[in-house]
């Protein structure tokens, strides 16, 4: 028989939970076998928001185990007791113990979504914030939505310092680090991992002490310090030992092997590694998996054991096709085609050499996909799809209670036009993305498969790399500000209270330089007319730009080679003036009446570049939004002039 809910016994128990995530291993197992004693001879009835809570802390260190079915059938009996009772703070501490369990399963999109959901109504003095924004960054990383990570870090980093809270300093530093890291900036990366280690060591936080040493070693590594990379891995090995499962001890290992097998010390990589795999052999971790395994092949390559090499090559392109790994893929295709090559294979050798290219192409090529689709379309998409479950339903509910029909179709009607409007607009939005990333990734495509056939000298291959390198920057600053501007505005919010006096010289400036090589490429002469460098106007810059890259880029489609694109500014006493003016193909009157009524349809430029042909109309529909008008004058065979007015500060 259980015996009777008692409270100070149960904040022991609390307490416990908390030092089971903070002891050394061997200590914590022990704790962990209190705590789910204790849960097991305790009636909880009449005390939900208790069990709930013991459940959790019994969660967490499955979690931590990588037991991940086990921590999920723990939470969905402690949602299901929060929802029985409606205790709305209990339900969101599960729910965000769930997306821990969905992130650490890959499916990053579904926690994402979550933590979101959560935060929607939650401010900063809610007890959960800082938990979820911390999952947050974390998840942000594995989508490579860096600039959502390090932005939430840094509004992490001033509420721990705003509340004197040094152990979540430390791990707002690590998670601002792996941001920069992921991002290839090694230098911030290292300060943050630096300072995150300082705090551990002085308030004893062993656990996070191993992961900022771990994270570090990581980033020195790739600047290529591997001796130091080396010494710093071995520290975060003895505290995995300590502190953590064999699942962490097997990540060390690794993480070691991949270092030395960077500094050529392949006997002692293949050592470290072949531990790794054993222990992953006991856990379901294929990203890390795929990695020991190409590492282990590449080993025994070096080492001229090309026998031994070939099952664990074959072995991590299986994974990584089996999970839609495309970076994995391509390394499997490159150390496969090496392989082939020792062994005098050169029909293999070529068609792993050609997959290769062809998965080079595709990642170029799908940049833009890869970013909006899968980070931002993809996820608004899926948010779309739960909310149509959502609806699907309240209308059973409908079916079964005749009572509620009236008040729940209204609660349809109004949730369809709500997920209507979204549909439209992330329509519009992925239309516009992909009328003007298009272009540049096709010239990348082209470019990249010239240089994988040797076709240019080395000069014109740094040539060719220059001008790749400044267009995947236009197309990453592109990506930002979409990114930027969406998450702004949440599909509902309208632009008025986001407009505030802008310079223009700057982003007519900052937005040509986007363009650059294309320009270059047709020999454009780009003539710069402004009167007055300090002009400015009433608008948001963002929108503005977007404006302005469109047509901007339509002037460059349609003006010949040699041709001259003019940018000109006035200042009156009522508004600011952009022209823009191109001596190119031009439009009759029939051609701009279409164009202003959003009909036009798109038509190949001089050099005959495609295009979507929406970039352009969107981009006239975001002028009326920022309150400003539009001339636009053209004649064909001599060229066309947009003015826009841009009304000034009240």
């Amino acid at each position: 028989m259980k015996r009777a809910f008692n409270d100070t016994e149960f904040q022991a128990s609390i307490q416990l939970a908390d030092d089971i995530m903070q002891t050394e291993r061997q200590e914590a197992l022990k704790l962990f076998a209190k705590l789910e004693l204790y849960y097991s001879e305790v009636d909880f009835t009449g005390h939900p928001a208790a069990e709930i809570q013991t459940l959790t802390g019994l969660a967490r260190y499955r979690i931590e185990e990588r037991e991940l079915q086990i921590a999920e059938e723990l939470m969905q009996k402690a949602l299901k007791i929060a929802e029985e009772h409606n205790l709305p703070d209990e339900i969101i501490r599960v729910k965000s113990a769930l997306a821990v369990v969905y992130s650490l399963r890959g499916e990053q999109v579904s926690a994402i979504t979550t933590w979101e959901d959560l935060m929607e109504n939650m401010d900063e003095d809610h007890y959960m914030w800082n938990t979820i924004v911390t999952n947050l960054i974390v998840a942000y990383g594995y989508t490579k939505q860096f600039y959502h990570a390090i932005d939430l870090s840094f509004k992490l980093l001033e509420f721990y310092d705003n509340h004197e809270n040094p152990g979540g300093r430390l791990i707002a530093l690590i998670n601002l680090g792996n941001a920069y890291r992921s991002k290839s900036d090694a230098d911030k990366a290292e300060k943050c991992y630096r300072e995150a280690i300082n705090i551990a060591k002085e308030i004893e936080n062993y656990p996070y002490l191993s992961y900022a040493l771990s994270n570090l070693s990581m980033n020195l590594s790739d600047q290529k310090r591997h001796e130091e990379a080396f010494d710093v891995a071995q520290q975060a090995l003895e505290l995995h030992r300590d502190y953590f499962s064999e699942a962490h001890v097997g990540s060390s290992y690794a993480n070691i092997g991949s270092i030395l097998l960077k500094s050529d010390r392949n006997e002692e990589a293949l050592d470290y590694l072949q531990k790794a795999l054993v222990i992953f052999g006991n856990y379901d971790d294929v990203a890390e998996l795929i990695g020991v395994e190409q590492n282990l092949g590449q080993a025994y390559l070096r080492l001229n054991r090309p026998e031994e090499a070939l099952p664990h090559l074959l072995k991590g392109k299986e994974l990584s096709l089996s999970k839609d790994y495309q970076q994995s893929h391509s390394k499997a295709c490159q150390v496969l085609a090496e392989y082939y090559e020792s062994q005098g294979d050169y029909t293999n050798m070529a068609a792993e050499y050609k997959r290769l290219a062809e998965i080079q192409t595709e990642l170029y090529e799908e940049v833009s996909s890869n970013m909006i689709s899968r980070q931002e379309s993809e996820y608004l998409r899926r948010k779309i799809e739960m909310q149509n479950d959502n609806l699907k339903q309240k209308n059973q509910e409908l079916e079964e209670s005749n009572a509620l029909v009236s008040k729940q179709a209204a609660e349809l009607k109004e949730s369809n036009a709500e997920l209507q409007n979204s549909l439209d607009t992330l329509n519009k939005l992925v239309s516009l993305i992909s009328h003007d990333v298009r272009g540049p990734a096709s010239s990348i495509s082209s470019a990249l498969r010239m240089i994988l056939d040797d076709e240019f000298d080395e000069d014109l291959k740094k040539v060719l790399m220059d001008d790749m390198i400044r267009s995947m920057d236009g197309i990453t600053d592109l990506v930002t500000e979409i990114l930027l501007w969406i998450q702004s505005r949440r599909y509902s919010s309208g632009l008025e209270e986001m407009m505030h006096e802008t310079e223009l010289i700057p982003l007519i400036n900052s937005t040509m330089e986007l363009h650059k090589s294309q320009v270059g490429t047709k020999n454009i002469t780009v003539q710069r007319d402004f009167n007055n460098l300090q002009i400015s106007a009433f608008t948001e810059p963002i929108t503005l730009k977007i404006v302005l890259r469109n047509i901007i880029s339509n002037a460059i489609k349609f003006t010949p080679d040699k041709g001259t694109i003019k940018l000109s500014t006035i200042q009156t006493d009522t508004h600011a003036l952009i022209m823009i003016e191109d001596n190119g193909v031009g439009m009759d009157q029939e051609k701009i009446d279409l164009l202003l009524r959003q009909e036009l349809r798109s038509s190949p430029g001089t050099n005959q570049e495609e295009g979507s042909g929406m970039g352009l109309q969107l981009s006239l529909g975001y002028l009326k939004l920022l309150g400003a008008d539009l001339d636009l004058k053209s004649n064909p065979g001599i060229g066309t002039l947009f003015t826009i007015y841009l009304p000034l500060k009240a």
